[in-house]
């Protein structure tokens, strides 16, 4: 839903709100474990030139974190199989 409104926004050109919209997409998908599809929202925000420096530095901040917590997650992952029997 946060990632239509954000296509909502732009096509009304309401571009800074639709920035908004993508990163609570993205934070969305990362509650919901699919780090893949969050990280790559971030990424395709932080490639926008028009992105606030501030609004930025939060959005690489996230993005980072979800790399380091996917890393440990998926390191415990396979940890676990390979204690499995």
């Amino acid at each position: 839903m946060e990632e239509r409104l954000g296509e909502t926004c732009v096509r009304k050109q309401l571009r800074q709100k639709s920035f908004v919209h993508y990163f609570s997409a993205a934070s969305c998908w990362a509650q919901a474990g699919n780090f893949f599809e969050s990280i790559a929202l971030c990424e395709q925000l932080l490639a926008a030139q028009d992105l606030p420096a501030p609004l930025h530095t939060w959005i690489e901040q996230y993005a980072d974190a979800l790399r380091t917590r996917r890393g440990q997650w998926y390191g415990k992952l396979v940890h676990q199989l390979a204690e499995s029997p």
